[in-house]
């Protein structure tokens, strides 16, 4: 029953820690987004040339931020369920309190 709430838990902060992941490498990316519409525009601006529209640089950097953060993410959750489900899988089983690892004949 204790492997059970343990393997819950992993998989809960797994589901948190993916989240984290995804914010963080969605600002990032939004972050990088909002400096080059900045320094497109200030080049617009001393070559008298047109202005940059918010649109043409921001919507490539949130799609491309979240692209990213979903693909951290994924592989943040996915390594913690592995990390939940790998001793399940193991060799190894308990018995009267003690660990013990069987071995193949």
């Amino acid at each position: 029953m204790m492997a059970r709430a343990r393997r819950r838990t992993t998989i809960l902060v797994s589901v948190g820690a993916a989240f984290v992941v995804f914010c963080g490498v969605q600002d990032r990316e939004r972050a990088l987004g909002e400096r080059r519409y900045v320094a497109l525009q200030r080049d617009a601006i001393a070559a008298h040339g047109p202005l940059v529209r918010i649109d043409a640089v921001m919507a490539p950097a949130i799609a491309r931020g979240v692209r990213q953060g979903l693909l951290w993410g994924a592989l943040t959750l996915g390594l913690g369920c592995a990390v939940a489900v790998a001793p399940r899988l193991g060799g190894s089983r308990r018995r009267g309190g003690e660990d013990v690892v069987q071995r193949p004949e």
